[in-house]
């Protein structure tokens, strides 16, 4: 059965499901591409400064179970819309009402938390969104040959887009090492 079959036949909440997991994962990428550069041009941070920002990024990681038993009451659905209401606020706040390094970690703190809130969440949801007797065959045999095809074509037009740009030498090799890995992966899925 192909990718698009497959497409038809799921359910509307899991088509949602989906693609609301996409654009978070593509936003939360495009926050962690960005971040480091922000940090540089808004704060002008030491070593130690932006060391320490790990520490109010990471405790949400520990922290979210207790969390979680907090919002015991909320179903994996709802948890899943907070986890990234709590990014999404975060994000926009660490962007726009920054006024200060203290005031950024906080806002840094309730991204974060909306972060690793989903992360256990989002397989949970998908579990409960899979068709009874088929929770586990969202990665049969034929996935990786239905998504080989967009998959290439998706580093392609990465390729293309990065050769269009300006970069030093050492990028230039890292583009190599990235096609280079690129092919491993294929490799590895057929």
């Amino acid at each position: 059965m192909n990718l698009f079959a497959r497409i038809r036949q799921s359910s509307r909440e899991l088509i949602l499901f989906a693609i609301a997991a996409l654009a978070l994962g593509m936003a939360f990428s495009m926050v962690d591409a960005t971040f480091n550069n922000f940090l540089n041009e808004k704060f002008a941070l030491s070593g130690f400064q932006r060391s320490f920002l790990e520490f109010p990024r990471e405790l949400p990681g520990f922290l979210v179970v207790f969390v979680s038993a907090v919002l015991w009451f909320l179903c994996s659905r709802r948890l899943g819309v907070v986890a990234m209401i709590l990014s999404a606020a975060g994000a926009l706040l660490i962007g726009f009402a920054s006024s200060s390094y203290w005031v950024m970690i906080a806002w840094l703190f309730i991204y974060s938390m909306g972060q690793h809130l989903f992360m256990p969440i989002a397989s949970t949801i998908g579990m409960e969104l899979a068709r009874e007797g088929r929770m586990a065959a969202a990665w049969d045999n034929s996935t990786p040959s239905a998504i080989l095809p967009p998959s290439w074509a998706a580093s392609v037009w990465c390729w293309i887009q990065i050769s269009q740009i300006q970069l030093p030498a050492h990028f230039r090799h890292f583009r190599c090492v990235a096609v280079f890995s690129r092919c491993l992966v294929v490799h590895d899925e057929a």
